[in-house]
């Protein structure tokens, strides 16, 4: 404790910036100061807010029910976890949909005038033929 207190390496300013990522960070001090590391692991993995508790109990309680209440809770939080990854999954999916489709709406909304044609890519706006416009 005392090097933290007096910044002493591994907790100088120099070395915690090498570092994008604080649990990265505490990892790599842990081996220094085991106690310490160990705790700040423990304290910055408390989750800051109930919204997740509060649904993941919400969908352990979809599946344990009156009529299913002899599931172990080591199954019924496996099935809480695959369907929280399967909706998770599924939003990525439908936000890939939708930004597709809206692309492919400004390219056909773009794409019917004769003299610049202008192709959306996910990236960035990509105008093409803007060296004939520039001529006529």
């Amino acid at each position: 404790f005392s090097k933290f207190m007096t910044k002493d390496y591994p907790f100088d300013d120099e070395t915690a910036s090498n570092f994008d990522d604080i649990q990265a960070y505490w990892n790599y001090s842990a081996g220094a100061t085991k106690e310490l590391g160990m705790l700040a692991i423990r304290l910055f993995s408390i989750c800051i807010n109930s919204a997740s508790c509060e649904r993941l109990f919400s969908t352990m309680g979809f599946f344990q029910n009156s009529r299913r209440t002899r599931l172990p809770i080591e199954k019924v939080f496996s099935m809480a976890q695959m369907r929280a990854e399967i909706k998770y999954k599924r939003t990525i999916e439908a936000a890939k949909s939708l930004e597709q489709n809206i692309l492919s709406n400004i390219n056909t909304m773009f794409g019917s005038d004769d003299r610049k044609h202008k192709q959306i890519n996910s990236d960035k706006l990509v105008e093409q033929g803007s060296s004939n416009v520039e001529q006529e």
